[in-house]
């Protein structure tokens, strides 16, 4: 854990990358996060940062012993490329209210993955290129999304081969 006293602000590119690094707690000092941070690292659990709106590109990817992620008290309003990708001990996730776009590859190859929940209250206009393919999905249902004055909206983009390789999928 990152000492209470410390006043981290950022935490550059690969910090983590490759490590044995099994938790990290953060506080709200940070407001910085480079890519590939636990890239491939032995995490366990993260709870995401208020202070940052968007989880970087391959900042999560390949962390195979990843089970538990929380998005706390964030706002995140962007999940970026290969952010989880390859993260095969994740089982579910569930997106915060704030989330506006998921980028390609973002969930791709999570294997154990059997349910996304995009809530009752949706802001999501784009979902990037394979973003949940070679998942273990059995259904998949898209959600209705919202504007910030809570008028339903249609999505803006849907990326191609979105649910590929899903071989568990029966419903859409």
């Amino acid at each position: 854990d990152i000492s209470e006293n410390a006043k981290i602000t950022e935490i550059g590119m690969y910090a983590f990358a490759y490590s044995g690094i099994t938790s990290l707690a953060v506080t709200d000092d940070l407001t910085t996060m480079g890519t590939y941070v636990f890239y491939r690292s032995k995490l366990q659990s993260f709870t995401w940062p208020k202070t940052i709106t968007t989880i970087p590109n391959y900042t999560f990817a390949e962390c195979a012993e990843l089970t538990s992620f929380n998005f706390g008290e964030s706002a995140v309003v962007a999940i970026a490329d290969h952010a989880f990708h390859g993260c095969t001990a994740l089982t579910s996730f569930t997106f915060p209210e704030t989330l506006k776009s998921l980028g390609s590859f973002a969930f791709a190859y999570c294997e154990k993955i059997s349910s996304f929940d995009f809530g009752s209250k949706s802001k999501i206009a784009t979902i990037g290129d394979s973003c949940f393919s070679s998942t273990g999905i059995t259904e998949f249902a898209f959600p209705v999304v919202h504007d910030d004055e809570g008028k339903i909206i249609p999505f803006a983009t849907l990326g191609s081969s979105l649910l590929s390789g899903c071989d568990k999928l029966e419903t859409v």
